[in-house]
């Protein structure tokens, strides 16, 4: 995925493996960052990328619920907007044992067919 969207500005991938973390990559999370003229939007829209993908046959999923937004703490009323605005935007891709180098390309070739 890295190679992939590494000419795409309008995706933010994680933060590679360095020194002193490494990942157990169970999961990869693009932040949509740009919107896609397929479906009219010029903002970001990450609701449109993950429909387009599932248009796609791509199974995409959207982790990490900001915990204030949860019934259990609405009495709360808190903002949080960073938390907010990240989620807004956050995107699992496909990772798992059974992806393949063809099913990696296909997904970005997909992403960046959104973005044209």
């Amino acid at each position: 995925y890295y190679e992939g969207f590494k000419s795409l500005p309008e995706i933010d991938t994680p933060q590679r493996d360095d020194c002193c973390s490494k990942s157990s990559w169970s999961i990869y999370i693009i932040k949509a960052l740009g919107g896609s003229k397929i479906y009219g939007k010029p903002s970001v829209d990450r609701n449109a990328l993950q429909k387009f993908l599932q248009e796609k046959n791509i199974q995409t999923s959207v982790h990490y619920f900001p915990n204030h937004l949860l019934s259990i703490f609405a009495d709360y009323k808190t903002k949080l907007p960073f938390a907010e605005g990240l989620f807004n935007i956050i995107l699992s891709l496909p990772m798992h044992l059974k992806l393949t180098n063809k099913d990696v390309k296909y997904v970005i070739k997909c992403v960046k067919e959104f973005y044209k």
